[in-house]
């Protein structure tokens, strides 16, 4: 990997594990503070907002240096860790560490995309750009799949994991054409899966009777009674 792009991968890595660790904290303090899941899905979701406004708001103050779109960039996967950890939250669920190998297909469709985009013609680059876009739907189809037949709290981290890497392959693509503004464009990423992971995130919490249909009795996983409202 010559390309001064392929700077953006470890990036991209340590903010997968960033989520991934920001829903493990967060379901621990639903587990430690159980009252919170009484509270409505938006009071819930509100710190996981602040902190994408937060980024927004280190995005233009960082006037091209890469620390400032790495803080947005971290922010918002802190952000996106969040909001999983709302959802596991409301099903009373710690996943146990050894959830995160469940990251690892979306680690290595980074690392997969990076090699073969890096170093390949402008119309291989563009095939590579769809392969793996399609390939990150993929993922996320599996792990609804997963979810909803198999395992849950696989399926889930499956899921979350794909839409983490979806923006990917379109910031790598654009910092293809200009490298030297390639945290940039990462930090854009970082907003994207965010929006992507929000969105999911609120379909499932505003509607109640998902969380119910979908089983959330993880095995290997520290859960409580879920308490319904009446």
């Amino acid at each position: 990997m010559k390309q001064p792009q392929a700077k953006m991968l470890p990036c991209y890595l340590l903010g997968l594990l960033v989520m991934a660790v920001s829903a493990w904290l967060v379901s621990c303090i639903y587990g430690r503070f159980a009252s919170l899941a009484q509270l409505h899905w938006i009071v819930q979701l509100l710190p996981s907002l602040v902190l994408m406004v937060a980024a927004l708001i280190v995005l233009p103050a960082a006037k091209g240096h890469a620390g400032g779109y790495l803080t947005s960039y971290y922010l918002n996967a802190t952000a996106s860790g969040w909001a999983i950890g709302v959802v596991l939250g409301a099903a009373a669920i710690i996943p146990p560490p050894e959830l995160l190998a469940a990251m690892v297909p979306a680690a290595v469709l980074g690392l997969a995309f990076v090699l073969l985009a890096g170093n390949s013609s402008k119309v291989w680059r563009i095939v590579t750009i769809i392969t793996f876009s399609l390939l990150g739907l993929v993922l996320i189809g599996t792990g609804i799949y997963v979810w909803c037949v198999r395992h849950p709290l696989t399926g889930c981290a499956l899921v979350f994991s794909g839409l983490y890497f979806l923006p990917l392959p379109l910031g790598y693509a654009k910092a293809l054409s200009k490298p030297e503004e390639m945290y940039r464009y990462l930090s854009y990423t970082g907003f994207g899966a965010f929006i992507l992971i929000f969105f999911v995130v609120m379909f499932i919490l505003s509607e109640g009777e998902i969380l119910d249909g979908l089983d959330f009795d993880f095995s290997g996983g520290s859960a409580k009674k879920k308490k319904h409202k009446k």
